[in-house]
């Protein structure tokens, strides 16, 4: 029980570090252009599927995975998948 709760208190913290690093890169209301691709730009919670482009150029899942933030997600197309399971593979 007690590596359960240690488990837990681990994937809190990563998840705050995970925002604060976030939000230290994207503003409240700050211009982002959401770009989806393929047919399947929703996921099973209706939550749209898009890669999130900064003001500035960069793709903000780009930064998060390559900084450790962030790690690619399979089960929907993404033709940047390859590229972004490198960068997780870098980053770790």
């Amino acid at each position: 029980m007690k590596a359960n709760t240690h488990t837990g208190q681990l994937l809190l913290s990563l998840g705050m570090a995970s925002k604060a690093f976030l939000s230290s890169i994207v503003h409240p209301r700050q211009n982002v252009s959401p770009i989806t691709e393929g047919s399947s730009n929703v996921d099973r919670h209706s939550w749209t599927l898009a890669y999130v482009i900064l003001s500035n150029g960069a793709c903000l899942s780009e930064i998060m995975i390559r900084e450790g933030y962030a790690k690619p997600y399979n089960k929907y197309y993404c033709s940047k998948l390859n590229y972004f399971q490198e960068l997780s593979f870098d980053a770790e």
